[in-house]
């Protein structure tokens, strides 16, 4: 009876050690087999709001599209204003600024780590730095967040850049170096040697546009480019290929080159630019033209337009501007170059270097 019960609670212990170490086990099975299932959900649900890097190429051109930025007056008539970034195949960018005293193409670094790309500009020479303290007026530093292969966001403002706003991808993958993003905007101004009496004369590579009614434009074709020439003051800091500082104030800038159709002619009237005296909205808080004059110079035909604006955003030491754009009829084209006064009637002498700089622009064939 003892053996009989000896051998029963040996044989219920030896089932039950084996009982709990399955069952030890079967837990030990199930916590390694549901692992790999709990891995496998958190990398799908990374993956939603995250591209696949190792696919994935940044490189190339972003526009800004905001609502700002994409209306008709920007896209179409002044592209050349619109922000963008460049992601370079080495790790360096550019970074086109949009602020009130016009346009900076700025250079940078950029890295980019799962879904944000994080971006380091570099300002010196630039009017977003301080000289004397080396100082930046607005951050050096910023984010954006990959959306899809075409799509990145801002995660910081930026002058008229604000947070949140989407940069689209044009183009394909690029590799860019800082002379194609100047040449695509207007080429770069080349010295050709020519001094006279303070001015320098420079060569340029402008893309030209065509109209019929001076309101719409065609989209620019950069491959539809001409060669001209024009003489710039000494004075005269280039800030972008096509934007001229003077003691860190913009002073003046080329506006658009448009070819004359066979028997079109440059209109010599507000009216006839698709322009009225009075308010007229063109981008800014307010505007009006205030006055147009023809005028005459030897061998070509000048126009001006003169406007009183208040410039948004930027430096609010600068409370009205009176842009005064020169349009030149030469040899078949139309140039438009604008200049910056703070006064509503430059003095005599001023107006006169303003139409000899807007009349020594000279086609070369």
């Amino acid at each position: 009876m003892k053996k009989f019960t000896l051998t029963i609670m040996i044989t219920f212990l030896i089932v039950f050690m084996l009982f709990s170490g399955c069952t030890r086990l079967s837990a030990g099975e199930s916590q390694i087999a549901e692992m790999p299932t709990v891995i496998e959900t958190e990398s799908e649900e990374s993956s939603e709001g995250t591209i696949n890097m190792p696919d994935f190429s940044i490189y190339g051109k972003y526009i800004c599209s905001s609502d700002y930025f994409s209306v008709e007056f920007f896209l179409e008539k002044h592209s050349e204003a619109v922000p963008f970034i460049y992601f370079n195949e080495d790790g360096k960018c550019i970074f086109r600024i949009n602020y009130l005293g016009g346009v900076c193409e700025v250079n940078g670094f950029y890295n980019i780590e799962k879904d944000l790309i994080y971006v380091d500009l570099h300002f010196d020479g630039t009017v977003f730095i301080d000289k004397e303290t080396a100082e930046t007026y607005i951050p050096t530093e910023y984010i954006f967040s990959i959306v899809s292969n075409d799509e990145i966001v801002i995660g910081d403002d930026c002058y008229g850049v604000r947070a949140g706003d989407s940069f689209l991808r044009v183009g394909g993958k690029t590799t860019i170096q800082e002379e194609d993003v100047a040449a695509e905007h207007g080429g770069i101004p080349s010295s050709t040697g020519v001094e006279k009496d303070g001015y320098k004369e420079f060569l340029y590579t402008r893309v030209v546009i065509e109209t019929e009614n001076w309101i719409d434009f065609t989209p620019i074709n950069s491959k539809d480019t001409i060669k001209h020439t024009i003489m710039l003051p000494d004075e005269y800091d280039f800030m972008g290929p096509t934007v001229f500082f003077n003691a860190g104030q913009k002073v003046s800038e080329l506006s658009f080159v448009v070819r004359l159709k066979e028997g079109q002619r440059m209109p010599e009237t507000l009216e006839g630019f698709g322009l009225k005296l009075g308010p007229h909205d063109n981008g800014y808080d307010w505007a009006n033209y205030y006055d147009e004059e023809l005028l005459s110079a030897a061998g070509v035909s000048v126009f001006l337009a003169r406007e009183i604006v208040e410039p948004f955003g930027g430096d609010e030491s600068i409370q009205v501007w009176y842009p005064h754009t020169f349009y030149v009829e030469n040899s078949g084209f139309v140039f438009a170059i604008t200049f910056y006064p703070l006064v509503e009637y430059p003095e005599e002498d001023v107006m006169d270097a303003y139409m000899k700089i807007a009349t020594s622009i000279e086609l070369v064939i």
